[in-house]
């Protein structure tokens, strides 16, 4: 689906109402919405408008654009995960790592949360594990991400220590 797809009033109500249906029907609680950036935010606004007059929900988005707060709940927090890793490889100082969570405290509006993770299914495959990409400070962070204000992510496999790459 293209941004012009989008744009066509047609295929926008189709998809708003399969995702009415899994509301609905299949009474799900929320939804998670993979590269959420990349399809425009009135397409959300409209999407959750829609399916929360059905039941209230939890919207989390894999984005990291202030602006999309107007439709979801919560947010990756990529550019943290990035600079915690720079820096636990001495590639970045610890300046940086404050500097990106002020930001976010300054950009995050009441109610709302940051989605803070060491690993998850892309970086696990593509990126090395928690281990891998963090050393001996995988297990500081994984504290850090389940005890900063917002939200952590626990990725399958955290919970045992999988020190493994998945396919």
């Amino acid at each position: 689906v293209s941004d012009r797809d989008y744009a066509k009033p047609g295929l926008r109500l189709a998809m708003i109402d399969a995702m009415a249906f899994w509301v609905r029907d299949m009474g799900i609680d929320g939804f998670r919405c993979d590269m959420a950036h990349l399809v425009p935010l009135d397409f959300w606004v409209t999407a959750r408008q829609h399916c929360d007059a059905i039941r209230p929900l939890y919207w989390l988005a894999e984005c990291e654009q202030a602006e999309y707060y107007q439709a979801f709940d919560t947010m990756y927090a990529w550019h943290w995960m990035h600079v915690s890793e720079k820096f636990s490889k001495g590639e970045q100082n610890l300046r940086v790592v404050r500097e990106v969570l002020q930001e976010y405290a300054r950009n995050t509006p009441a109610g709302k949360n940051r989605l803070f993770f060491t690993s998850n299914h892309d970086e696990n495959s593509w990126n090395g594990t928690e281990y891998e990409k963090y050393g001996t400070t995988a297990r500081s962070w994984a504290v850090f991400c389940s005890t900063w204000p917002g939200m952590p992510l626990v990725y399958s496999g955290q919970e045992n220590a999988n020190a493994k790459r998945l396919k």
